[in-house]
């Protein structure tokens, strides 16, 4: 985590990131009729959670019986949640910089293969 934060760091300080970032929370309301963004967007989710459900079942049966289990998954699910979305604003801000430095759009750069 420490490393992350020194690239997101490192990147902000370049020109081109804060563009990068902004790329990343807004959205663009006429896509979401289409059904390959929802398609690509439950696959991101399914990615995402898939290393916090061994952790759960792992707290499930390591626990004591009264544990309160749903405050463990709900931690668990927040900080896999907020941990997805900050490595999101420290991707988009490089794609932002490399965006700015060879001089090509953020959403060409994305799809460039």
């Amino acid at each position: 985590m420490v490393l992350v934060l020194v690239i997101w760091i490192r990147a902000l300080t370049l020109p081109g990131a804060t563009k990068g970032m902004l790329y990343f929370v807004s959205a663009d309301f006429s896509r979401f009729a289409d059904s390959q963004l929802w398609i690509e967007a439950s696959f991101q989710t399914f990615l995402t959670l898939g290393p916090g459900w061994g952790g759960l079942m792992m707290m499930g049966a390591h626990n004591k019986f009264r544990t309160n289990c749903f405050q463990s998954a709900t931690i668990s699910t927040t900080a896999t949640l907020t941990f997805g979305l900050v490595n999101g604003l420290i991707v988009f801000s490089v794609l932002g910089v490399m965006s700015e430095e060879i001089g090509v759009p953020i959403s060409d750069l994305m799809t460039s293969g």
